[in-house]
């Protein structure tokens, strides 16, 4: 399948304090407006096992799990969202 959309951004902070960050995905919220919320079956900074789902503000609702964890370097989610799965 072929990637239609890559997003990159650039911030001056250690990896270290970005990668917390943005492993707190039950945070999200605050920052990403789009998001009513983020559910984890087990709350905390994501980890090889996480699963959720993410409550959107448009009503819609997606389930996700862990496909891909490698700490400090990426992880990828793996979930359907209407006709799409999204990676």
């Amino acid at each position: 399948m072929p990637t239609l959309l890559t997003r990159t951004l650039v911030v001056d902070v250690p990896l270290e304090t970005a990668w917390h960050h943005l492993a707190c995905v039950e945070a999200w919220p605050r920052w990403a407006k789009h998001l009513k919320a983020v559910e984890l079956t087990a709350p905390g900074e994501v980890n090889p096992h996480s699963q959720g789902v993410l409550h959107l503000r448009n009503g819609l609702t997606t389930p996700f799990q862990m496909q891909e964890f490698r700490p400090f370097e990426h992880w990828k989610w793996v979930g359907p969202l209407l006709w799409l799965s999204i990676f």
